[in-house]
């Protein structure tokens, strides 16, 4: 299995420092020291329930109100730091530009048309960025699927559509939740084929081995709401260091070889 990791990391966008994310006192999430490298693919790798998700969305200021964030996120651009700030209105202010798609993989409402979706968003997206991102996915605009409706398209259809509208607002970061959530391995495929070929910063959450050493170029594996360890994806998937890591990805090759993956 090659893993797409020889690329020379340019100077990070953010860096996170002593981060803690924490509800009613209890501390849920806890980051030390890390750096996200600009134009690098970034994966947030653990088991179920290890912070991944938690993780990403404060970066995104996603998280519910009362949630507590400790230390600094400091930003590329302003260098601007973030230290002890309650969260207000479930958001913590924008770090720079950021696209996100969400764990469900759909940002189409259930009862609006896909040409009506997009006829909203051109109001502040040029018609031609648009359409350029559809058919960089794989999307072809035209009657047919402007009068289809969110039900009517497949997982990954969805997923890719969801994927375009994110890039037309030219983020300078994008943050994927559970990018293969749902699809079955031929979409799984499709969707690694486009992602491979951005270059935009990305910052990805997933519990899937093959997909991140696949796609990514930096592990951030975390364990029980901690992060356990921080490497380049080749040294991660060929020698883990922390003990959390080398269980998961002892199990992980386990399950590979009894699947004849090798």
């Amino acid at each position: 299995m090659n893993t797409p990791s020889n690329r020379t990391f340019l100077p990070f966008s953010l860096h996170l420092v002593d981060l803690r994310i924490s509800i009613q006192g209890v501390a849920i999430v806890a980051a030390s020291d890390i750096s996200i490298p600009t134009k690098a693919k970034t994966v947030l790798l653990g088991n179920s329930g290890s912070g991944k998700s938690t993780l990403l969305k404060a970066l995104l200021g996603l998280l519910a109100a009362g949630t507590v964030v400790e230390g600094h996120v400091i930003d590329r651009i302003t260098q601007r730091h973030y230290s002890g700030v309650e969260l207000k209105n479930g958001k913590l202010p924008a770090i720079i530009r950021c696209g996100y798609l969400p764990q469900s993989g759909s940002l189409l409402p259930h009862h609006t048309t896909a040409g009506g979706f997009l006829k909203d968003l051109m109001r502040h997206t040029h018609t031609t960025v648009m359409n350029d991102w559809l058919e960089f996915f794989g999307l072809e605009r035209n009657e047919y699927f402007d009068s289809k409706l969110p039900t009517q398209f497949s997982g990954g259809e969805r997923r890719r559509f969801a994927l375009a509208v994110v890039l037309s607002s030219n983020p300078e970061l994008i943050f994927l939740d559970e990018p293969t959530s749902g699809l079955d391995d031929e979409r799984v495929e499709e969707l690694l084929l486009r992602l491979t070929q951005l270059e935009h910063t990305m910052i990805f959450a997933t519990h899937d081995y093959v997909f991140a050493s696949r796609l990514a170029d930096q592990v951030i594996f975390l364990e029980n709401g901690k992060v356990a360890e921080q490497a380049r994806s080749d040294e991660f998937f060929r020698r883990p260091r922390s003990e959390g890591a080398k269980r998961y990805c002892d199990a992980w090759r386990r399950l590979l070889r009894e699947h004849g993956e090798k």
